[in-house]
Formats: C-alpha cells, structure tokens, sequence
C-alpha cells in the first residue's frame, strides 16, 4: 500500500485502524452483521474505494425533503416527515435503515444506490407503495410483513439467493430481483404463483438465466423471434397473470406454447395449502383495512412476552409443571380469544358502514368535482367563440378602438376568463372544506361507537386477566399447603414398609415442585404472568385506537394534499390559458396595427 494513500472505511475496518467517530459507528449498529466485515471489504473492491459509511439522521431527511420541494417547485406547501409522501434518500452511502419511523405516510421511498446490508426497521410505514432497495448489499428478503399496501419493490443488484418472505405483500404489482445470486428459478416461479397481481417480474443477470445471452442475440439479430431463455420457462409456466418478464412483453402466442410444454411437478402439490393461505391473506387485508392488525395472534405474543421477561433460574417449562397452571392459562386463553372474535366481528360490520359512508361522500365529492370542470370547460368554449370573433371583426376593420391587449378586455374579456375561473377554483375549495366537516362528523361518529366497542373488550379482557390472577395465587396457595404437609411428612420416621414405591414415586414429583417453588424469583414470575397480560391488554386498547385514529388523519391529510396539488395545477392551467391567449391577443393587435403604420409612412 503507498504511503499517503486515503484508505477506505472498510480497509480501515479490516486493518483494525478505524477512528474515533468511525468506532461510533458502529457500535451504533446493533447487533453487528456476523459478516459485516466480508461485505464492507466486498463493497471496498467494488467502488466504495474512498466511502465512509453514514446513518440516516433527521438532518439528512430534511435535506432529500427540502431537495425534492426545489426539484418539483413547492416551496408554499410545507412538507414535514409527518406529511412527507415521496422521500428519496438515493446516493447517499448509507449503511443502515434507521431512523424512518416518522414517515408514516411516505408512498414513495427510494433508497437506492447505498451500502444497506439488512431491510429492517420499516414495520411503521404502512402506506409504502413503491420501495427501491437496488444497488445495495442485501442478501436476505425480509422485514416487509407489515407493508402490506406495497406494489411496487426493487432488489435490483444485491446479493439475494432466494424469493421468499414476501408472503404479507399480497398487493406486489412490479417485482425486480435482477443481477442476484438466484440459482432455483422453478422454486422462484413456485413462490411467486400466489401473487395474483404481479404483472412486471425483472430477474436476468442471475446465475440460473444459463442461455439469456444467446437469446438476447437472438432476438436482435432477427425481431420476429418473440421468445425468452428456456431457463425462464418455469416463470412463464407458473405465473400465467403476468404481462412483462424483464420489462418485455410476453407474447401470448408464445406463452402458450410454454404451457403445453412445459411439464410442471410442483402445481398440484400446493393446491390446496395455497388456497388456505389466500383466505387467511383476505382475512388479514380485511383486518388491516379495520385497523385490527393488533388483535391477530394477541394471546401468543402475551406468552411469547412472559417467557422473555421471567427471571433467570425459572423458566417457562419450570412454570407449567406446576399442578393446574397450564390448564387455567389455557381456559384464560380460550375465553380471550372468544371475547376477541366477538371484537373483531362488530368492528368489521362498524368498518363496512364506515367503508359505505367513505364511498358515498367519495363520489359525491367526484360528483361535485366533475360539477366544476364542466362548468370551467363551458366557459373556456365560450371565451374561444367570443376570441375568434373578436379576431374576425379586428381583422375586417370592425373594431378600430384597441391599441393594446387591455383595450380587447371589453370585447373579448380575457381577464374575467382567468378570474371567473379563479373564482371556481376558490368555491370548489370552500365546497370541499364544507365537505369535509360532514365527512369527519359522520366517520368520528362510526370511529366513537368504536371507541365504545373497544372500551368493552379492555373490560371483559381485564377480568379475564383478574380471574387468572386469583387462580394464580389459589394454585400458590394450595401448592404452599401441600409442599409444607409434604416436608412434615418426610421429617416423621418410617414405621411401614407398605406402600413404600408408591412413597417414593410421590416424593419424586414433590421433591421437584419444592425444587420449583424455592427458587428465589418463583412467586415474582408467577405475578409477572399477570402483569404482561395486564400490560399488553393496555397496549392492545392504545394501538388500536393510535391505528385508527391515524387511518383516519392519513384520509384526511390524503384528501387535502390531493386537493393541495390538484388546486395547484388547476391555477397553473388557468395562467398558461391567460399567456397563450395574451399572446394571441396582442400578436392579432400587432398586426392588425402594422399595415395602417405603414399606410401613414407611405402618405
């Protein structure tokens, strides 16, 4: 290595020579990738040569945000991370996805191009429809279940070997998963069968596309040839719905032919379990468009939280050994789950009139809205007639009084045009701000009732968990009687040897529930049973009504930045129709000026 030569983050990494901020780095990073160290040396030979790594920060969201208002021209709208719907935090050499939480209402997130190792930390941004993860170090798809409004993902150029936990994005519409490290096609095309809306699949470039350069040739060399490498035949195969394969359209001549013959092993076998899984897929959208994402699998993340946070020593298998725990969690989880689906099934019926009344002020909303056009439409006809007359009787000597533009305002009324159709643009807003008042009263109205409806279901789960607590210290209580008696019995001397293996076999099963009951943290894990079930209780009746209430804010917000950029682009419309006739105008003026000019020069 030459002396002076700026090294890398990487080959600082590798050499053990990183700085004092560059160690922060990552120990912020946590838990550290395994193969951290393989990737950021692969990223070193592959033209990170001079990169340091970097976090995202508010700071460097800020930055893309006021980025993207200079590149489209906003600058009377603020855009905060709250309302941000199109972020795009390409180029930026970043390491990890953090630090996005607040984005709640992003549809667009680019963050292509950096040096992003894992996807996570995106369960928040539910309203995702397009996400661009190209061009970085992914090995792994994951992390996406909670996106489940995503249509459009890009994992162009990582380093994915496998198609798989996309399970939850039932909506994916456009798939790139070109220039990976894919080998299996056929069980690719298997996974993707399940994805009835994909209709764009990219994958060349990866090791199973053997004969993709020899067709590509091909097709250049001869442009009636529509076919694909015999490699993608699986693809063709199995995912009938689909209408591009590397953003080329597949000839339906050609697909037929794929389908006759091509001889498939795996189409029967999942029938039935792929069946299963659509229902339980409409089940969960159904949830989700309720905002009752929360109540899916509720009970066994309660258990899966006891067992994390019971003390060292006691573990969960120790707990349900003793004498009719298991049983009485059980019951408790039955009786849950029953007051759950009782929850689920009014909160769906409220959702469908909910759904109704949305629909409903949707197209009168629509309604309204043509309303205005049809008016605005009526009197851009109108002007044009009365221009193209003006223009005629200019030109036929008939008007002689107009010098310049403002003089043709009383025969051809240019100004009134552009403030007539301002004038609808404002009444149409009001309209809409009066809209909206009935619209939130009558959705609050159906999000109270279910405000009530969730009041009663953290009731009946509370005295649930209250039954369960007074089990609880009934089965201790008992246990602490049997335990003593027990330990007075096995102090008294023997007098009979009859009954002594029936003796022993009890003393075996006692001896372990005292061992059990004397470790120190037992009774306090006991309580915290209890007490994780009282905490996700409270949790569940806050995150429902956090997820509805925000449902419904991110309508509302959706409704008026529509009507934001709509208004926006009506004015601009209404100001490009005032220049160009303004032009005209004055250009008609102009000449119709120019021949008396000379008729006095001539004189």
């Amino acid at each position: 290595m030459q002396a002076g030569k700026q090294l890398s983050f990487a080959e600082k990494l590798m050499a053990g020579k990183l700085g004092k901020e560059e160690k922060k780095l990552i120990e912020f990073i946590k838990p550290v990738d395994p193969t951290i160290k393989t990737k950021l040396h692969m990223m070193a030979n592959n033209g990170f040569s001079a990169e340091k790594p970097r976090l995202i920060t508010i700071e460097l969201i800020k930055d893309a945000i006021n980025q993207y208002k200079q590149e489209n021209g906003i600058f009377s709208l603020e855009i905060t991370q709250s309302n941000c719907e199109d972020l795009a935090l390409s180029f930026r050499k970043i390491l990890q996805i953090s630090n996005l939480e607040n984005l709640v209402n992003v549809h667009t997130l680019r963050l292509d191009n950096n040096m992003i190792m894992k996807i996570e930390n995106l369960s928040k941004l539910k309203n995702i429809k397009w996400l661009d993860l190209s061009f970085n170090y992914i090995s792994d798809i994951e992390g996406l279940d909670d996106l489940l409004e995503l249509t459009d993902l890009s994992l162009f150029s990582n380093q994915i070997t496998e198609v798989k936990n996309l399970d939850k994005n039932r909506k994916l519409n456009v798939l790139s998963v070109g220039n990976n490290q894919i080998t299996d096609c056929k069980a690719m095309a298997v996974y993707l069968r399940k994805f009835n809306n994909l209709q764009a699949l990219c994958v060349h470039m990866n090791p199973f596309c053997k004969d993709e350069e020899s067709i590509q040739k091909q097709l250049e060399q001869n442009s009636q040839v529509q076919r694909f490498p015999g490699s993608y035949e699986p693809l063709i195969h199995n995912l009938q719905k689909l209408k591009y394969l590397d953003w080329k359209p597949i000839n339906e001549e050609y697909r037929e032919s794929v389908i006759n013959n091509y001889q498939s092993t795996g189409k029967d076998d999942l029938g039935e379990n792929e069946e299963d899984e659509e229902k339980k897929m409409a089940e969960r959208q159904l949830l989700h468009n309720a905002d009752l994402d929360e109540i899916v699998d509720f009970f066994p993340r309660v258990v899966k939280n006891i067992k994390e946070d019971i003390a060292s020593g006691v573990t969960w298998e120790n707990l349900i050994k003793i004498p009719g725990l298991e049983d009485n969690i059980k019951l408790t989880e039955n009786a849950i789950n029953e007051d759950i689906e009782n929850y689920k099934e009014i909160i769906l019926e409220i959702q469908k009139e909910k759904d109704k009344i949305i629909n409903q002020h949707k197209k009168e909303l629509e309604k309204n809205e043509d309303k205005f056009i049809v008016k605005s439409k009526e009197m851009i006809r109108n002007f044009k007639r009365t221009y193209k007359q003006f223009v005629n009787d200019l030109q036929s000597g008939k008007i002689k009084d107009v010098k310049n533009v403002e003089d043709s305002e009383k025969y051809v009324g240019l100004e009134k045009l552009k403030n007539d159709l301002l004038e609808i643009e404002v009444y149409e807003k009001q309209q809409l701000i009066d809209f909206l008042k009935v619209f939130r009263k009558d959705v609050g109205d159906k999000n109270s009732i279910m405000v009530d409806k969730t009041d009663t279901l953290r009731q009946n789960l509370d005295a649930k968990k209250n039954g369960l607590k007074e089990k609880i210290s009934q089965i201790v209580t008992e246990l602490q009687n049997k335990i003593d008696a027990y330990t007075d019995a096995t102090e008294k001397p023997e007098d009979a040897k009859e009954g002594e293996e029936e003796e022993v076999q009890k003393d075996e099963k006692m001896e372990e529930l005292s061992r059990i009951f004397q470790l120190t943290d037992f009774k306090s894990d006991l309580e915290k049973i209890t007490e994780v079930l009282d905490d996700r209780i409270s949790k569940l009746k806050e995150n429902l009504e956090a997820a509805r209430t925000s449902s419904t804010e991110n309508y509302f917000n959706m409704l008026n930045t529509n009507d934001y950029y709509r208004n926006k682009k009506r004015i601009q419309d209404i100001q490009e129709i005032y220049n160009i006739y303004w032009e005209k105008i004055k250009k008609e003026i102009d000449a119709s000026i120019k021949p008396k000019n000379g008729e006095n020069q001539e004189i």
